[in-house]
């Protein structure tokens, strides 16, 4: 049992979405397997009954229990196979709930980790090799029951068959019989045993084959309107022919072993049928067994093999479905170890939060490379170049011991190997944020302005340095209470199928006047007064046929609304006007100091033109801020970052 404790271990964790499920099937595979034996002992008695030429009330009442133990075991298994429809859709939704929940809870760092991403890619593709993984696992245990029940019940006949032969005094033939039955059944189960590795090693070959399919397949579906402009078609016909040969070559590779390892399992199979015929025929000649026991005992026996060969398919897919189950088990497995914070954040109705960065630097998770002599080639992910800094052997140590004697949730400092270096996103930033104030965060792509918002929010930690509010480490406040002090619009936000209101309040209920009143201040009025059914409107089209579509300057209203109606201290929109045309653009502008109020609002864009209003201006360059001032201040500088940018962009202005 030990090769099979990721199979159990699955089991387990798949058990708690309903856990009611596998015993009703359990009970649904027992009736359904007791009607055809039910069904051979009735025939065996009516035959014997017949041949014997016993009354005609004795025949009648035979056929009259076959007919009613029949109904019996129909309704029943009806019943128990009408539950089981239903409880498999719980099980369906609670496994799926399940695994949206684990994503929810997982950190933030984990949720943009491309290995995580991989792993959650693996697991769908793997459902579409066979289902394999918990649904595959699922049907397998059905397979297994009925082979368990076509095992007892043959089980309790061959039992009755041995009897008859030790009534007719023939006691030890009985008794080689059984022998005999028991080793080839023993035979077949370790050629399975011994066959079961090869078997699974010929289908891994097969789903690498398969991933790789649908992974193409799935590639060419999403860029339909590139084939047709650029005319790829005879492209993709090339690589699927490929795939084809591929796939196929692969199928009649893998079916040919499988067919040869199987041929030992068929002849056993067969031997012990044949034994089974011959022994049942001969002693129902000589008198010892009733002549009925002929159809009895042979399909009772036959169907003892057909279950010993189902059992060999069952034991073979197990451990061949064992690796996609591993890589199930290893996504729940997953633990978060950003530190959560126990100090209560203050509800302050005068919102005076205060933000300090201390000397913060920050490199994504593996964001190391080789040194080189002259320092040049390294890239963050999005190509853009970063800050890097020579780690040495001396001060690794140093840094790790400062973080092993610092606070219990302090993170390790970024360290390489000997020689290496670190790609920091961000380097030695420093910065107060005042309540009320207007903060723009300005710099080309890649200089770290999302990154600088994501530390704040405590997306991630810093890998050096602290983020302080109101003179605390905030990795000291309890993480969800400091979470609900943002209201953010990211570049990559996201509105859910569900109706507009839904969306506004990220609630189940929502203040209708409120959402409204947003929705208008943010622009969107003149599209909410054409929905018909107001805020119960449902965006777009998944779950709902009568669902609006809106553009994506559309959508990024109503992101902002939805950032507004939280009505946190503090609103971070980053390019929150990206989707949005010119004369949008300009209202959002001249509004934005009423709509923002008396919070603090820090503002990401590209368009100098909309940090004119905004109290102070800082300057990304490559990861650091090179630049911090009002409009007027920095834009006298005139060898400064952000006069370059802005006359990069004065043309538009004019």
């Amino acid at each position: 049992m030990k090769r099979y404790m990721i199979t159990r271990k699955a089991l387990a964790r798949y058990r708690t979405y309903a856990p009611a499920y596998f015993p009703l099937v359990f009970f649904k595979v027992m009736f359904g397997q007791v009607s055809p034996y039910f069904n051979l002992w009735m025939s065996a008695e009516l035959v014997t009954a017949m041949y014997e030429k016993r009354v005609k009330e004795e025949l009648y009442s035979l056929v009259a229990a076959t007919l009613l133990g029949n109904f019996v075991i129909q309704v029943a298994r009806a019943l128990f196979c009408r539950r089981v429809d239903t409880v498999r859709e719980v099980l369906d939704h609670n496994e799926a709930a399940a695994f949206y929940r684990k994503t929810l809870s997982l950190d933030y760092d984990k949720l943009e980790d491309p290995k995580v991403h991989l792993l959650r890619r693996k697991i769908r593709e793997n459902s579409y090799i066979n289902n394999y993984g918990v649904v595959f696992m699922r049907e397998l245990i059905e397979i297994l029951f009925s082979c368990i029940m076509d095992i007892l019940f043959s089980a309790v006949l061959f039992v009755e068959m041995v009897s008859f032969l030790a009534g007719a005094g023939m006691e030890w033939f009985g008794l080689v019989l059984m022998l005999l039955m028991v080793g080839l059944v023993a035979v077949n189960i370790i050629v399975q045993a011994k066959n079961m590795n090869k078997s699974s090693t010929c289908w891994n070959r097969v789903s690498a084959v398969m991933l790789e399919e649908n992974r193409i397949s799935a590639g060419f579906a999403q860029s339909g309107m590139d084939n047709r402009i650029y005319r790829q078609q005879e492209l993709i016909n090339r690589i699927y022919e490929k795939n084809n040969k591929a796939h196929l070559q692969a199928f009649s590779e893998v079916y040919g072993r499988i067919f040869v390892l199987s041929i030992p399992n068929t002849v056993l199979l067969k031997l012990s049928q044949l034994c089974t015929y011959l022994v049942v025929c001969f002693y129902c000649v000589l008198g010892v067994f009733p002549v009925g026991s002929v159809i009895k005992y042979v399909g009772y026996l036959g169907r003892l093999t057909q279950g010993i060969g189902n059992l060999s398919y069952v034991l073979s897919s197990l451990k061949t479905n064992e690796q996609f189950l591993a890589t199930y088990l290893e996504y729940f497995d997953l633990k978060n170890d950003m530190y959560q914070g126990s100090l209560a954040v203050e509800k302050r109705s005068d919102k005076q939060f205060e933000f300090e960065f201390q000397n913060v630097s920050f490199a994504y998770p593996g964001m190391l490379c080789p040194g080189k002599e002259d320092g040049t080639g390294t890239k963050a992910v999005d190509g853009a170049p970063l800050g890097t800094e020579e780690v040495s052997g001396e001060e690794k140590k140093e840094r790790a011991k400062d973080a092993a004697h610092g606070m219990a949730e302090k993170p390790d400092g970024v360290l390489g190997d000997e020689g290496e270096k670190v790609i920091y996103a961000l380097k030695d930033i420093s910065l107060k944020i005042k309540v009320g104030e207007r903060l723009a965060v300005v710099g080309e792509n890649g200089s770290g302005k999302t990154t600088f918002i994501k530390l704040l929010c405590r997306l991630y930690d810093p890998s050096e340095g602290e983020i302080r509010m109101n003179d605390f480490n905030i990795r000291k406040y309890d993480y969800r209470q400091y979470l609900d002090l943002f209201s953010v619009v990211f570049q990559d936000y996201n509105l859910l199928s569900m109706p507009l209101g839904n969306n506004v309040a990220s609630a189940a209920q929502w203040d209708q006047k409120e959402a409204e009143r947003l929705l208008y201040e943010v622009g969107f009025g003149e599209r909410y007064k054409a929905m018909e059914k107001g805020l119960d409107t449902p965006l777009y089209k998944d779950f709902d046929e009568e669902g609006v579509n809106v553009s994506g300057g559309e959508a990024q209203k109503i992101a902002l609304a939805r950032a507004l109606y939280k009505n946190a201290p503090f609103i971070i929109l980053d390019e929150p006007t990206a989707a949005l045309d010119p004369l949008a653009e300009a209202e959002i502008y001249s509004k934005f100091n009423e709509i923002v109020g008396d919070k603090t609002a820090i503002y990401i864009s590209h368009r100098l033109s909309s940090c004119r209003f905004c109290d102070k201006i800082a300057v990304f360059d490559k990861g650091r801020i090179v630049q911090v001032g009002t409009h007027e201040e920095l834009l006298a500088d005139g060898n400064g970052k952000y006069h370059e940018l802005w006359s990069a962009q004065a043309q538009y202005y004019a």
